[in-house]
């Protein structure tokens, strides 16, 4: 006996649209007779066959077979009911077309793991009233004939009732009666329910009839008589894989050349794809991570590729990484960087006898980083800054400290350029002398004793005799030599000058009167055109003679917005006619009876007036490169100099615009792990992935190592060669997808209608997955096996030449397990891509609509 209580049932539609297909059905069905469901299209009665069949499930309310609640069940316990309590029949048949009468109906046996017997066979179909038609092909025959062979297939099971969705839809009306006839006999032993809108059919064979209307039950004339309990019993459905392989290698073997084609194409394919996708998804942050600790590298800088870090990119920063940290100033007095200066001219006169280890390092020193003790990597030799007065430095500058000598404070010389050459550390620590960092006088308290003693060779090689950066393997540079893993290790962060915290702020710096035009550009605007200029802007710190265009007067302060322009803004405005009128204005009014600057002066006061420049709005621009944001002014043109290529603007802009004294040009980052170090690159990439940025946009922070510039040029090769092979994987993939198709997709889209027979009759999804698998874990197999031999070659082939070009030794395509496994599952997608996506989806469907192929 089966009951329904209260059961609904809600679709949501892919726009969520909800439609509510069964609105709490109550109802109880006998053991044996035939029951009608009748009910216009979308009225809920195949929803009501299919949550009855085990097909789908209800979302609220209770089903029970049997006195057993399945309307809780799991998905194996649905195949297993319908495998066991179920036999369906369908309107259009449903019958595997490649089989025989016999192997249709032995199907159910199967599935049940019940031993097929051919008496047992001949007997169904005797009672279905096709006797002697065992052997014969389902395409011979007719339609009623088939729709017997459907109705056999589910008696064979046994089952204890038969669900029918329009058994006679497809049949002529004397057949539909045939079937009628047969499925009424049925039903004194089993329970038929027939979905129908066949209104005369159901009051002719009907025993009750169960009338749906927008998903309520809105009339059920089944009479139920007491009758006695039955037990719930079901039987597992399994298809034995070794039955599942066999069917699968008999397939495959009955096409040798296209299975031999699709395993050298699909090899192809996948080792190109392999190679393009090790090129392009080139771990950076792992392989650079590995080198520099495996290097003795701790150090990331934080920076951007060019400007300064403002202070919400420090705050960035700092809400980004909880690592050790701290800034690296840039210092700036006087329109000047400040630095550690040393004596490079007198070194490089002698030109013959400058060594590498000296030479490229002859300038100043103006990266300031306070940090604490702990920061420092490396013996320490004297002690940390104490004080404002004290610095500490790397041993490599104090080895051209040595050689080079320091710009020192002089007593006697105070403006004189006075250098300092100690003989040893000792002396550079002990000295009495002053070390001049701008106006800032300071002693070396600490060296950090740096490990130079590999580049000791650099100490007595003349720069003449370096070479590096020859072409070499796929136009990769080589830079296996020890001058590169010098600059690398010793030279880049050599420079470096470790004060005490507060050092930038409490160090005398005397304000910028200019600005720095490598920052900014300036444009103004003038008739409704746009001008860059180039000269040089300053406010006024000094008295300046400015012509008003009526007389030459003093000027000490210009207003807000004031401005003082110079005969080169005049050229820009004017497309250099300013210059051409005042040379022929001179060549023809000087007579040499008054001195050429006053007849100067005369065309500038009359250009001036002739253009109603003076007084005259002027729209001016100052825009920062690398940010995005403008600073705008309305200018005012109050007067004309000729003493320099100067613009000079009134405080007001150059309080805004004007240099800072102390700027972050970096956060010095200290890392001691691969996860952090990685985590860290990842977190702000490496200056190669910003190359798409436009100059208008603002920059992104970027991690920063003298090592990634190797292993930014890997990246460039890899880019290369991974479009390369992309290419051509993507030609040999379009033949293996195409043969691919024919050979698995198109076969299980044309087994679609199998696939819903099958899970109709109750097999598990993973039975019907397996069937079609296997046909392919042949072809997958032994591709993998090809694809991982030649791609382990190509990789270590690669990974030896590259490495060769460098001073360290990394893998920079790795073949690893992952990898492998990578590989492996790559080979088992592309082999079952189109069969896992058709295969699951056709098995999640319910089995009339896979079979219908909705």
């Amino acid at each position: 006996m089966i009951e329904f209580r209260n059961v609904s049932k809600t679709y949501k539609s892919k726009k969520k649209v909800t439609t509510e297909a069964l609105k709490n059905v109550s109802f109880t069905l006998p053991n044996t007779g035939m029951v009608f469901i009748l009910g216009k299209s979308g009225s809920g009665k195949s929803t009501l066959l299919n949550i009855l069949g085990g097909l789908d499930n209800c979302d609220s309310g209770e089903i029970y077979v049997d006195s057993k609640k399945i309307s809780n069940f799991k998905e194996n316990d649905y195949d297993y009911y319908r495998n066991t309590y179920v036999g369906f029949i369908f309107q259009e048949f449903n019958l595997i077309e490649e089989y025989n009468v016999y192997d249709n109906i032995s199907l159910g046996l199967k599935l049940q793991k019940e031993k097929v017997k051919k008496e047992q066979l001949d007997q169904i179909l005797e009672q279905v009233g096709l006797t002697g038609l065992g052997l014969r092909k389902i395409n011979e025959l007719s339609g009623g004939q088939k729709q017997r062979v459907a109705i056999a297939r589910a008696l064979i099971k046994n089952p204890n009732m038969i669900l029918a969705d329009e058994p006679t839809g497809s049949l002529d009306s004397e057949t539909g009666k045939q079937i009628f006839d047969l499925l009424k006999q049925i039903s004194k032993e089993k329970l038929v329910v027939i979905v129908s809108h066949d209104v005369e059919s159901a009051n002719q064979y009907a025993d009750g009839i169960i009338e749906i209307h927008d998903g309520v039950v809105v009339s059920n004339t089944i009479m139920i008589e007491p009758v006695s309990q039955r037990a719930f019993v079901t039987k597992k459905s399994h298809l034995p894989w070794k039955d599942s392989f066999h069917l699968a290698v008999k397939s495959l073997l009955t096409k040798k050349i296209k299975m031999v084609v699709t395993i050298i194409l699909v090899t192809m394919a996948l080792l190109f794809f392999g190679v393009s996708t090790s090129l392009s998804s080139y771990d950076f942050p792992y392989t650079i991570a590995k080198v520099l600790l495996e290097n003795g590298e701790h150090y990331i800088d934080l920076k951007k590729e060019s400007g300064f870090l403002n202070e919400n990119e420090v705050a960035e920063i700092n809400q980004k990484t909880n690592l050790e940290r701290y800034p690296v100033y840039s210092l700036k007095s006087n329109n000047t960087t400040v630095a550690l200066e040393l004596n490079r001219l007198e070194y490089l006169q002698d030109s013959e006898n400058v060594m590498v280890y000296y030479m490229s390092y002859v300038g100043g020193s103006n990266q300031f980083i306070e940090a604490d003790e702990s920061f420092i990597e490396g013996e320490i030799l004297g002690h940390y800054p104490e004080t404002y007065d004290e610095i500490m430095i790397h041993s490599y500058l104090a080895d051209l400290i040595i050689v080079n000598g320091v710009l020192v404070y002089s007593e006697t010389e105070p403006n004189h350029e006075t250098y300092f050459y100690p003989k040893d550390y000792d002396e550079l620590l002990n000295t009495d002398q002053f070390i001049l960092i701008g106006n800032h006088q300071v002693k070396v308290s600490g060296i950090i004793l740096d490990d130079t003693a590999p580049f000791e060779s650099l100490k007595t090689t003349r720069n003449n005799s370096v070479l590096n950066g020859t072409d070499s393997f796929l136009s990769l540079n080589d830079y296996s030599d020890i001058y590169s893993e010098f600059s690398t290790k010793i030279m880049r962060y050599g420079k470096d000058i470790y004060v005490k915290e507060g050092f930038a702020e409490n160090i005398p710096l005397e304000p910028n009167t200019r600005l720095d035009t490598s920052v900014f550009r300036v444009d103004v605007t003038y008739q409704n055109r746009s001008y860059l200029l180039s000269s040089d802007i300053q406010y006024m710190s000094r008295a300046v003679e400015v012509d008003n265009g009526q007389e030459t007067v003093e000027v000490t302060k210009l207003n807000d917005n004031e401005i003082i322009i110079n005969a080169s803004f005049l050229d820009k405005i004017s497309n250099n006619e300013f210059s051409k009128q005042k040379n022929t204005y001179i060549e023809e009014h000087y007579d040499g009876s008054i001195p050429v600057s006053e007849v100067e002066t005369e065309f500038v006061r009359n250009y001036l007036q002739e253009h109603d420049i003076l007084n005259q709005e002027i729209l001016i621009e100052f825009e920062q490169y690398n940010k995005n944001q403008k600073s705008s002014y309305m200018i005012k043109v109050v007067g004309y100099q000729n003493m320099s290529d100067t613009i000079y603007i009134a405080d007001n802009m150059a309080t805004e615009l004007q240099p800072a004294n102390i700027n972050v040009s970096s956060i010095k980052v200290k890392v001691d792990n691969r996860e952090d170090m990685e985590a860290l690159i990842e977190t702000f990439p490496t200056e190669d992935n910003t190359r798409e940025i436009t100059v208008d946009t603002v920059r992104p922070i970027i991690s920063d190592n003298s090592y990634f510039t190797y292993f930014n040029s890997i990246m460039d090769l890899f880019e290369v060669l991974s479009g390369i092979a992309f290419i051509v994987s993507i030609i040999f993939a379009i033949f293996a997808i195409i043969l691919l198709m024919n050979f698995i997709i198109t076969s299980i889209f044309h087994s679609k209608k199998t696939i819903g027979i099958l899970r109709g009759l109750g097999a598990k999804k993973t039975d019907v997955m397996k069937i079609f698998f296997q046909e392919g874990l042949l072809v997958g197999i032994i591709s993998c096996i090809l694809t991982g031999i030649l791609l382990f070659a190509i990789i270590y082939f690669f990974n030896a030449k590259i490495s060769s070009y460098f001073f360290f030794d990394v893998s920079f395509i790795l073949f690893t397990p992952k990898l492998l496994l990578t590989l492996l599952l790559g080979v088992l997608i592309v082999i079952f891509i189109s069969s896992l996506i058709a295969v699951y989806k056709i098995s999640r469907m319910k089995p009339v609509d896979a079979i219908s192929n909705k």
